[in-house]
């Protein structure tokens, strides 16, 4: 009989799941308080190392207007051009942009400001100190490309307006590289400044439409003389009719194919079939009734149990034999078999010659579809050919038109926008105004508070991810619940650490469980054999044994002997002092009492035929019933699994097992090998007690929780 019901074998262990309850995550928390601290810290110094090398840098910006007429009275001059002047606002505002953010630009900035005042870098060791300053020819380049990456220049959507800004960690130098910037694209503009001549652009223009109009006239003839109105869905239709014409001529010729080979196969089964056939032949048979299977399969179930429980002459394993020989030699018997044969008139013939029928007219019609599919095909590719030359053709005069229509239309533009140059003063320069001279804040920018926040998020982040990765991971026993929720066994008792059981919640314990015992022996009107077994040695598990067998004894009136297997068996006489030690009367094991009333203790049990490899089920048998004789409760102190299998041997003899567990000790997949042996040995287990429970989290906060 089980204290708290019929156990299971645990499914196999997967990786720990981690505690699901605030309660939980928080114990799992402060288990790990020396990751979390640990990650914390780190992110602490890092957040400080980037706020300390993280620079202030200052933004210089400028603004440049980009103007299209010298004023009012000329754009009223200019009528419906005004549009025109309008849309081309924006395009030439980018193209000073692009101009201004030119290379050559930037080179001659840096150049007049000095390429080591520009980056500093340049001229110091790189690689903390490893590397060589970069050569002095390499360092005007360096520092274009230092100043490229932090000068901006932005056109705002909608407008005319260019923004120029350069940001560098010395604010008067941002501003000067700003100002340099801007100075040197002015000159730099009106150096290569030049106007268009109209003349020449609108004799230009007038050759490009007297060609486009030829153009035109050749691609017009061309369309008329191959009927044609869209090149590309002509020729595409085309195409798709000749593939299509394919893929049903293939279809006719498979078909044809298949044909003919049918009707040779047909001609061939009518040549081979007979007038009449079988039409079944069957044999009946008589068998054994399924129950003597089923009781074969019994019977051998029961065969294979008792050999692994019991010796070759166990008296029910020889009966079993004789049984299972019997009903084999019964099933060996012959079966009475009854043929029956009937033979009916073959009708296959008129179906095949029916079918030969449809075979040869279909045969026809494929012949007739293959030649008007033929005719097809090639009409359609002879259009394919005319549309191929069409394609050539049109498309070479289709390139030509948008080529010239492109030139013409360009070329009138630039012609109208040199009569306007042409019109407005001789300053051809003066449509780029300075709106806004470098300026800067002496706050400056930087983006250290920022990065800063942010790795100090992603430590605590990491801090979490690690905490969860290493409760996820655990494999040790930390929770007393996991015992229910990973090893699927009922939690008996909970000690915590340095109680050496005699606390009052120990005690309160302990007199419970002895009491569940007690109640388990009383009910069953026999003595109560219970083993307390463990994995490892650093459970407390014979300290906890010595406990309960003191409260079986003196709390519960139980005639009880605390029999010791650890070791040379002395361990729980030397706890007791006691050295009165006798052998049982009806068995060779030495028994010594103790100073607590009805509570004895055996002395060298581990060396007799408890702990001998060779005993069988009945010797085990036999010793327990004559000490069941003398003692109500027979408490089993096993030795560590680990160490002996003196527990294992023992599980099947003894009503039960309890489990010693040591919180943050145990390794759970250990345990749960060990229960598997158990149950498997054909033991029953009560349940487990955890021992060495710690609180990590301070009592206040786990009251709250």
């Amino acid at each position: 009989m089980s204290l708290m019901g019929e156990q299971t074998p645990a499914e196999p262990i997967a990786p720990h799941r981690v505690a699901g309850t605030l309660r939980d995550l928080v114990v799992v928390a402060f288990y790990h308080k020396r990751i979390i601290v640990s990650v914390i810290l780190l992110a602490l110094a890092a957040a400080a190392g980037v706020w300390a090398v993280t620079p202030v840098r200052f933004l210089a910006k400028a603004q440049l207007l980009v103007l299209t007429g010298r004023d009012s009275s000329e754009a009223q001059a200019l009528g419906g051009l005004t549009s025109l002047l309008s849309i081309d606002a924006g395009s030439a505002t980018q193209s000073e942009a692009e101009f201004l953010r030119d290379r050559a630009v930037v080179r001659a900035m840096v150049e007049q400001i000095g390429p080591e005042v520009i980056d500093p870098e340049i001229a110091k060791r790189r690689l903390f100190g490893l590397i060589p300053p970069r050569p002095p020819e390499e360092r005007l380049e360096a520092a274009v490309d230092f100043a490229e990456k932090w000068l901006s220049v932005n056109v705002p959507p909608g407008s005319n307006i260019i923004v120029v800004t350069f940001t560098h960690e010395n604010r008067e130098l941002a501003l000067e590289a700003t100002d340099t910037l801007v100075e040197g694209y002015l000159k730099r503009r009106s150096a290569l400044y030049r106007s268009l001549h109209s003349p020449f652009l609108r004799e230009r223009a007038s050759a490009y439409a007297d060609q486009l109009k030829e153009i035109e006239d050749k691609l017009e003839a061309a369309r008329r003389k191959y009927n044609v109105l869209d090149i590309k869905q002509e020729v595409l239709l085309a195409l798709n009719q000749v593939d299509t014409l394919e893929q049903r001529q293939q279809q006719q010729t498979q078909r044809q194919k298949e044909i003919a080979a049918e009707t040779s196969t047909t001609q061939e089964i009518i040549g081979q079939l007979k007038p009449t056939i079988f039409d079944f032949t069957e044999t009946g048979s008589h068998v054994s009734t399924d129950e003597a299977a089923d009781l074969l399969a019994k019977l051998h179930l029961e065969q294979d149990n008792l050999s692994h429980n019991y010796t070759a002459d166990f008296p029910r394993l020889a009966e079993v034999n004789r049984q299972i020989k019997l009903l084999d030699d019964l099933r060996k018997e012959n079966q009475s078999q009854l043929p029956t044969t009937r033979e009916v008139r073959n009708p296959t013939l008129d179906i095949m010659n029916n079918h030969l029928s449809q075979l040869k007219t279909e045969a026809a019609a494929v012949e007739s579809s293959l030649t008007e599919l033929d005719r097809q095909e090639t009409e359609a590719r002879k259009r394919v050919d005319e549309l191929r030359d069409a394609e050539r053709a049109i498309g070479e005069l289709q390139r030509s038109q948008t080529i010239v229509e492109q030139l013409y239309k360009e070329t009138n533009q630039k012609a109208e926008a040199a009569r306007l140059e042409e019109a407005s003063t001789a300053s051809q320069t003066d449509n780029i105004q300075v709106i806004d001279k470098a300026d800067a804040s002496l706050r400056g920018i930087s983006s250290r508070t920022n990065l800063a926040l942010a790795v100090l998020v992603g430590g605590f982040m990491a801090a979490g991810a690690l905490t969860l990765m290493a409760a996820w991971n655990r494999r040790i026993l930390l929770l007393p619940e996991e015992v229910g929720r990973d090893l699927k066994l009922p939690l008996l008792a909970t000690f915590n650490e340095g109680d050496r059981f005699d606390s009052s919640s120990a005690q309160a314990q302990i007199i419970y469980l002895a009491g569940q015992l007690a109640f388990t022996r009383k009910q069953a009107a026999r003595s109560e054999k219970v083993q307390v077994i463990s994995s490892g040695r650093a459970e407390q598990r014979s300290v906890f044994a010595a406990a309960l067998a003191i409260e079986l004894a003196q709390g519960q009136s139980q005639r009880t002997l605390l029999l010791d297997l650890v070791g040379d068996g002395n361990d729980h006489a030397e706890r007791f002092n006691s050295t009165d030690a006798k052998p049982h009367r009806n068995s060779s094991i030495n028994i010594a009492s103790t100073p607590v009333p009805g509570l004895h203790v055996s002395v060298g049990a581990s060396a007799g035929e408890v702990n001998w490899l060779r005993a069988n089920g009945d010797a085990f048998s036999t010793l327990f019933n004559a000490l069941g004789d003398d003692y109500d409760m027979i408490l089993i102190d096993a030795p560590a699994a680990r160490d002996s299998l003196v527990g294992l041997r023992l599980a099947s003899v003894v009503d039960g097992s309890i489990l010693v567990l040591r919180a943050e000790h145990t390794r759970i997949p250990v345990v749960e090998h060990l229960c598997g042996q158990i149950l498997g040995a054909g033991g029953d287990l009560f349940g487990a007690v955890v021992t060495g429970r710690q609180f990590h989290v301070p009592k206040a906060i786990y009251r709250w929780l």
